[in-house]
C-alpha cells in the first residue's frame, strides 16, 4: 500500500507539474548557470545505483555557460540521467555531454540500453507514453518524465529529441541558450 501511495503521489505531482508548465504558471527564469556543477550534482544523485552503471561527464569550458533556470535544467538532467541508468545493461555506462553550437548548448544523455525503434522515437515525448517493447514494460514510471522535459526545454526555447536504433542504446539532445 506504501509503495502504490507513493507511486501515486509521484504521479499526481508530475502531472500537476506538467500542467503548470503547459499553462505557463512554472515559466523558467533563466540565469547565467555553468552546466558543469550542475551536471556534476544531477549525476551525484545516481553514483549508487543498484546496476553499477557508471556514469561519465564530457563538458568542456566553452559549452558549459548557459542562461537557463537552474532548478528546471535540473529536473530535466536528473530526468533524462534516471532514464538512461533505468535502460541501461549493468555495468554499463552512460555519458552527459555538452558542445556548443551557433548560439546553443546542446546537451546529450547517451546510454547503452536496447534502443528505441524508429516507429516509438515520434511519441516518446507525448503524456502518458510508454514504449509497448520488453524493455519498457521492465521499468516502472508514468510516462510523464520526457513530456516533462520537453515542456521544461520549449520554455527556454530550445528543443529536444532522441537519436537511437534498436540494439544501440539511445542519445537524448536538448538544446539551451549559451552564454556568452
Amino acid at each position: 500500500i506504501l509503495n502504490e501511495s507513493k507511486r501515486l503521489a509521484t504521479l499526481v505531482t508530475d502531472f500537476l507539474d506538467l500542467s503548470s508548465l503547459e499553462a505557463g504558471a512554472l515559466a523558467p527564469h533563466p540565469a547565467p548557470l555553468d552546466l558543469a556543477p550542475l551536471a556534476a550534482r544531477a549525476a551525484q544523485l545516481f553514483k549508487e545505483n543498484p546496476l553499477g552503471v557508471r556514469l561519465a561527464l564530457d563538458i568542456p569550458l566553452d559549452a558549459e555557460r548557459l542562461n537557463a533556470d537552474e532548478e528546471q535544467l535540473y529536473r530535466v538532467l536528473v530526468n533524462l540521467i534516471g532514464n538512461a541508468i533505468k535502460f541501461s545493461p549493468a555495468k554499463g555506462s552512460v555519458e552527459v555531454a555538452a558542445r556548443r553550437k551557433e548560439g546553443v548548448t546542446e546537451v546529450s544523455v547517451a546510454d547503452q540500453g536496447p534502443g528505441i525503434a524508429l516507429e516509438q522515437q515520434a511519441h516518446l515525448f507525448q503524456k502518458f507514453y510508454r514504449a509497448p517493447d520488453a524493455a519498457a514494460a521492465k521499468v516502472g514510471g508514468t510516462g510523464l518524465g520526457l513530456a516533462i522535459c520537453k515542456s521544461i526545454v520549449e520554455a527556454h526555447g530550445g528543443r529536444i529529441w532522441v537519436e537511437s536504433r534498436p540494439g544501440a542504446g539511445a542519445r537524448f539532445k536538448f538544446t539551451i541558450p549559451a552564454r556568452s
